[in-house]
């Protein structure tokens, strides 16, 4: 006969405190699940939190002011892998700025999205009768749009028109960080010039295009049309101030990276504690991020530092600030109708959305919750927002009867008080995002029920 192994008391000892913890530990987790599902009125998903982690593991042309190119510590170990490295701004000769295709997950043409790693040279795809492709363009709220709203959201919405339903839904996200026009303009140019092929464009902006030259190129004298950052781009800044703030917004985007990548590792993205606590990190990081881009927004440069032509492009005058945003919105709508006009030559069905934004006077209830988060009353691009989104939603009736497919979404959250702002410039969370999305396909729903789709008369 054999006799089990008795446990000695200090076995038992460890045991129970061991099960204790562990119990500790199963109950904090439950009550971290509760209080974010009450205070973001949405249940706590694990995809929300991995798509706002995947938006934040990128690293721009800003971190070259921080550090030079790393070389290989140890002479026998190989570089990291290729999906691995942090993504890096390079300059493009006609879009302005694209990411160096140094990650799988970076199309040939220089755009982050975890789709391109079956497809490498997206968006240049061919056209057969079994595809459907969709291109995604604007700035950085489309971006989050076509990567951060639930995996397949947008997939799956397309597939529920009877139409689509055996096509194989291709999504190409043609949208960048900072991206304004006429950029999103002559990228579609540019493409289908090469030969891309797509059967619906959505492109949904506004935001970039009114705030970002007030806050960003007028200040330092730099053509309010040219590329966001084009003066640093240039690389012809020698202001030590100015470097020095870009080094700081520069190190805030490494940590929001940094934390990113380790709360997505095994065990920690399964845990709701580990997930709050690197959303708290995040928003930290953000508002140093913020303050700094602030005083930047706010530095004159010095005059021996003064920059050139090449930096700041054709001269300019506004007489008053509204006449600015004006003529802002003037070149972002006279853009949507180049590209109306341009997918109609191409048989392509173009649809238009001014993006939403939570500055925007009475465009949505902010719980206490969500102010926390998503707003500061002295932000750079409020002022912006409050004084050019007017003159935005004017040239969307312009559009209208230009006869271009334009819908404001500007009041697309004025009853709705769940949290769905995430950071305190402009983007959603997964939730926000979807909700997006579903207006965009009822949109697109309710032109395939009239039979006005080209994509149905190809």
């Amino acid at each position: 006969m054999i006799r089990g192994t008795k446990l000695s008391q200090k076995q038992r000892r460890l045991l129970y405190y061991a099960i204790l913890m562990l119990m500790l530990y199963f109950f904090l987790e439950l009550i971290g699940f509760a209080v974010y599902s009450v205070l973001s009125k949405h249940l706590f998903s694990y995809a929300e939190f991995r798509s706002m982690r995947y938006e934040k593991m990128k690293v721009d042309l800003l971190e070259k002011v921080r550090h030079s190119v790393k070389k290989k510590s140890q002479s026998g170990k190989k570089a990291n892998k290729r999906s691995q490295k942090p993504l890096r701004e390079v300059l493009h000769p006609y879009l302005g700025f694209v990411y160096d295709n140094n990650r799988k997950d970076v199309s040939t043409h220089g755009f982050f999205d975890r789709r391109v790693i079956k497809n490498p040279n997206a968006p240049v795809t061919p056209k057969t009768d079994d595809n459907y492709i969709i291109g995604i363009l604007g700035g950085s709220f489309a971006y989050g749009l076509s990567v951060s709203s639930s995996d397949g959201y947008i997939e799956q919405k397309l597939k529920e028109i009877p139409e689509l339903y055996d096509k194989k839904i291709i999504i190409h996200t043609i949208a960048f960080g900072g991206w304004k026009q006429p950029q999103q303009l002559l990228a579609l140019n540019y493409f289908i010039t090469l030969g891309a092929h797509f059967d619906v464009i959505v492109n949904i902006d506004g935001f970039n295009e009114i705030v970002l030259p007030p806050a960003e190129n007028v200040p330092k004298g730099v053509y309010p049309f040219y590329p966001r950052l084009h003066w640093f781009r240039t690389g012809k800044l020698k202001d030590e101030t100015m470097l020095a703030l870009m080094g700081t917004i520069a190190l805030n985007k490494k940590k929001q990276m940094e934390y990113a990548r380790i709360f997505s590792k095994k065990p920690l993205c399964f845990s709701v504690l580990a997930n709050l606590v690197w959303r708290y990190c995040d928003i930290y990081f953000a508002k140093k991020k913020y303050l700094a881009e602030k005083r930047l927004a706010d530095y004159k440069i010095k005059k021996n530092a003064q920059l050139g032509y090449e930096s700041t492009g054709p001269s300019f005058h506004y007489d008053t600030n509204q006449d600015l945003y004006k003529d802002l919105a003037r070149v972002w709508s006279t853009a949507s109708l180049q590209m109306a006009q341009l997918c109609k030559e191409n048989n392509i069905d173009y649809f238009h959305f001014l993006q939403p934004n939570q500055y925007v006077i009475g465009s949505k209830p902010m719980m206490p919750e969500e102010i926390k988060i998503a707003w500061i009353d002295g932000h750079a691009y409020k002022t912006g927002v409050e004084q050019g989104y007017p003159e935005l939603v004017e040239r969307g009736e312009w559009l209208l009867n230009k006869k271009v497919d334009f819908h404001d979404l500007t009041m697309i959250f004025s009853n709705n008080t769940e949290v769905l702002y995430y950071d305190m410039c402009c983007h959603l969370n997964e939730k926000g995002y979807n909700l997006i999305i579903d207006k965009i396909m009822n949109v697109i729903q309710s032109k395939y029920d009239k039979n006005e789709l080209k994509s149905l008369k190809h």
